[in-house]
């Protein structure tokens, strides 16, 4: 469960300690990862990673919990880096690909795909649009939209056009034509 971090297995430890009912095994994860200093140990483990080593560590947990057939593509782009998250005891390779060691690394992973330092995200509950962890305040409705068709549709290049289209508010695209075929020079 702890995936045998030290500062993992001492707060599940301390946390064993403490309780004075311990519920049954199969809720032990959730009833760790409520605890403050198991997510303050996961919180600097992620911390502790760079930007790229966040998003692969996300691709390895999508690719695991979808049985996603990227695997070998993921170890062919991103090999190099899963082998340092294999190093540092953060995955580590399997017959189907590459899995996060330990449920609460893989919990917390979870959590926190897509909310790498300085990528630009939104919250699907909130609407709100966060550039890592801090939520961008005073955002203009056309910044707002434009950043939100963005990380709506990532990796994808687009056109002026399809921006002019997408996100702004149709009283801003009167009287605007629009190309109807973009040439390809």
């Amino acid at each position: 469960m702890s995936g045998g971090y030290p500062g993992l297995l001492k707060a599940a430890c301390h946390w064993w300690l403490a309780c004075e009912e311990k519920p049954p095994l199969h809720a032990w994860a959730d009833a760790l990862l409520a605890e403050p200093s198991v997510q303050h140990r996961l919180q600097e483990l992620w911390d502790g990673l760079t930007q790229e080593e966040q998003a692969v560590l996300s691709e390895v947990h999508k690719a695991q919990t979808q049985a996603d057939t990227r695997a070998e593509i993921l170890a062919g782009q991103h090999g190099h880096v899963l082998k340092r998250l294999a190093a540092q005891g953060l995955c580590r390779g399997v017959q189907t690909g590459w899995c996060i060691n330990g449920e609460l690394l893989e919990a917390y992973v979870a959590g926190a795909a897509g909310r790498s330092r300085g990528k630009i995200w939104l919250d699907e509950t909130t609407g709100d649009v966060y550039q890592g962890q801090t939520r961008l305040e005073g955002l203009e409705p056309l910044e707002r939209s434009v950043l939100t068709f963005l990380v709506q549709h990532p990796g994808v290049r687009h056109t002026k056009t399809d921006l002019s289209i997408n996100a702004w508010p149709d009283e801003l695209r009167q009287g605007v034509v629009f190309p109807t075929k973009v040439s390809t020079r």
